[in-house]
């Protein structure tokens, strides 16, 4: 159940947090109670600094060449009475503990360090620890002064520890039942406005993360058919793109929205591509079958013995075969063509030529196809000498299919024209206008494909492959040109793409021209 809680980003924030806070608050009250225990460990030791330095001048403590031990005893009881934060020791040269009053028992180190107390007489550097005779490890506080005899030579040290055993009971009870109540009490509440204040801030930044994902998740579950609700359905995606912000989360809602009109674009495009492709395959296998089946026929009629032809008919028989084998072999060679393309493994060869003469050739080897369709074919070149930089043999297939294509569509007694303009930057632009019934609008966008063949306005299927234009496109992608179409239904189609009029060198980047 834990990990199912901590599993959303809100969660994870709020126990991180949380976590944050806590440590954060031992580590606060451990830095309160280490600097209070300093300042007060420096403060108490600067108010005593002096006391070890007065007991010994008011007080005899080495009498007669040795320590008066009766003596000292009674002093220090007397002073301890009066400050019973304190504890005294004489010490003698070395450290070790010669007298004191206390409990033997109470006693757990006879040697005392020298060099804290050395510290004590010449520093000042407050505070300085030194050795609690009644601890094995702990440090406190002390106060301490020189014995000497009558001559000023050393004979010990006066060892005074202030805030003693019964002062650190008394400071411990006092801690824990005011100080560390108080303490506690501020880093709590402290601790739970800082977290009140964060998880409302948290969850101001999260909620349109959650949100988001609810957008998403109900997107996914939609099979991403339905976008999100969370706009406005009139609101364009350039639009939505163009709102400026300087929210992330804003900026981050508007892309998955964009993503998702993408997304659901995409998919119907796929469908149709889907549904395109696999009427493409229909009619190629259809058309493929087609020559094949005549040929077979043909072969047949033939080879069988039975069927006597004459030598007029047995010559049409062959011709046929023939013609199907041709239009096998064009359809077969534009399947591979068409598949080297899109591998990139066909290159082209640019030179300067004129573009009349490679039109006037064109029109010649296709008056024919024109003429038995009664299409009118026409060439519109002001400028006869016009030169274009290309690759002679891939522009003629370019416009051989696009000339054909346009006869194709044109019904009889209609006009196909091929329009030259000259436009500015060095450029030309190509037309191909047709008369015939157009292309409907909703399937502009799929002309270019390689398995689709256009209806025509009177709904009917017209003849090929559906590989021309695809070819076409690819092609002039080559020559880092564009082939786009306008047409309206009853009206005509027009083809046309741009073509620079002179060469670049190969070490300079040739942009992608602009059409008009």
């Amino acid at each position: 159940m834990f990990k199912k809680f901590y599993q959303g980003l809100y969660q994870r924030l709020a126990i991180t947090l949380l976590a944050v806070c806590i440590i954060q608050g031992v580590l606060l009250l451990w830095f309160f109670d280490h600097s209070s225990k300093i300042q007060h460990q420096e403060t108490a030791q600067n108010l005593h600094q002096h006391l070890a330095e007065y007991v010994v001048k008011d007080m005899s403590l080495f009498i007669q060449g040795h320590f008066d031990e009766a003596t000292i005893k009674d002093a220090f009881r007397r002073i301890m009475l009066i400050d019973p934060l304190t504890e005294l020791y004489v010490l003698n040269t070395d450290g070790k503990i010669l007298t004191y009053d206390a409990p033997a028992e109470k006693i757990k180190r006879n040697q005392v360090d020298l060099a804290p107390i050395k510290q004590f007489l010449h520093e000042k550097a407050f505070p300085i620890l030194g050795d609690d005779p009644r601890s094995l490890k702990q440090t406190k506080i002390f106060s301490s002064a020189k014995i000497t005899d009558r001559n000023k030579q050393l004979k010990g040290y006066l060892y005074i520890i202030i805030g003693g055993e019964d002062y650190d009971s008394i400071v411990d009870e006092l801690f824990f039942n005011k100080l560390l109540k108080v303490s506690v009490f501020s880093i709590l509440a402290g601790f739970i406005f800082l977290l009140s204040a964060s998880l409302i801030l948290f969850y101001t930044l999260t909620r349109p993360i959650n949100r988001l994902c609810r957008e998403v998740r109900r997107f996914e579950a939609s099979d991403f058919k339905k976008i999100s609700s969370h706009y406005k359905p009139s609101m364009s995606t350039k639009r939505l793109l163009k709102i400026k912000s300087n929210n992330e989360l804003k900026i981050l809602e508007q892309q998955v929205f964009s993503m998702e009109q993408r997304i659901v674009t995409q998919l119907q495009e796929m469908k149709q591509q889907d549904k395109l492709r696999r009427e493409f395959f229909a009619y190629v296998s259809h058309d493929l079958r087609t020559p094949l089946a005549g040929m077979q026929a043909y072969l047949e009629t033939l080879l069988d013995e039975n069927v006597k032809l004459s030598n007029q008919d047995r010559q049409q028989f062959i011709q046929n075969v023939l013609l199907n084998n041709k239009r096998l072999t064009d359809m077969v060679n534009e399947l591979f063509e068409l598949a080297r393309l899109e591998h990139g493994e066909i290159n082209i060869d640019p030179e300067e030529f004129v573009l009349s003469d490679l039109l006037s050739d064109l029109y010649a080897s296709l008056s024919a196809l024109a003429n038995d369709k009664g299409i009118h074919l026409i060439m519109d070149c002001p400028n006869m000498g016009l030169e274009v930089y290309a690759d002679v043999g891939r522009l003629e297939r370019i416009l051989q299919n696009l000339i054909s294509n346009a006869i194709y569509y044109t019904p009889t007694g209609g006009i196909v024209n091929t329009l030259i303009t000259e436009l500015d930057k060095g450029r030309v632009e190509i037309s191909i206008q047709d008369t015939g019934n157009g292309i409907p609008e909703e399937e502009l966008p799929y002309v270019f494909e390689p398995y689709f063949r256009a209806i025509d306005g009177k709904k009917v299927r017209q003849d090929g492959c559906g590989l021309g234009l695809a070819i076409t496109q690819r092609l002039l992608a080559l020559h880092q040109s564009e082939l786009q179409v306008e047409s309206q239904v009853g009206e005509g189609a027009r083809f046309y793409f741009c073509l620079r009029t002179h060469g670049v060198s190969a070490s300079q980047f040739i942009p992608p021209l602009e059409t008009d």
